[in-house]
């Protein structure tokens, strides 16, 4: 499911050069895209920009508005 953030959030991000997890800020407007069937709260794997992050379900769903895709 993709999501519009309506406000900035914080997630984490795996950078393989330093080889560790690195807390990220996601802004305003950043579409987000989490698994259908992603439970509706805790810590779930998701993608931003491309790249796999980890956000809290809850803080995507609470912050952000779902994005329909058109039908052709």
């Amino acid at each position: 499911m993709l999501y519009t953030l309506g406000q900035p959030l914080s997630a984490v991000a795996f950078s393989p050069v330093q080889s560790k997890k690195t807390i990220i800020f996601i802004p305003e407007g950043a579409v987000v895209e989490i698994p259908h069937d992603a439970p509706e709260s805790g810590l779930v794997q998701a993608i931003w920009e491309g790249e796999s992050i980890e956000v809290f379900a809850e803080d995507v769903r609470d912050r952000g508005y779902k994005v329909h895709a058109a039908h052709s």
